[in-house]
């Protein structure tokens, strides 16, 4: 979970963390954070996501995020 947190941190969000849940629902992130959000995980880890994982579902809290990065690996 550190490195979501680095992700965020490198957007400009230091103040969402593992406790914040909802991160899209109850308007913490927007659009363009998440776009931000995805261009630090692919650069990071040197792959795309595809436009299937873009989901609100993949971006609602710290623990879907690392799921979705996982099974993107997996599934690489």
């Amino acid at each position: 979970m550190k490195e979501i947190k680095y992700f965020f941190e490198r957007i400009g969000r230091n103040d969402i963390n593992e406790t914040t849940d909802n991160l899209i629902e109850d308007g913490i992130i927007d659009s363009i954070e998440i776009m931000n959000l995805i261009q630090e995980i692919e650069t990071h880890y040197e792959f795309l996501i595809d436009f299937d994982y873009i989901t609100s579902e993949n971006f609602r809290n710290f623990q879907s995020i690392d799921t979705m990065i996982q099974n993107i690996k997996e599934n690489k």
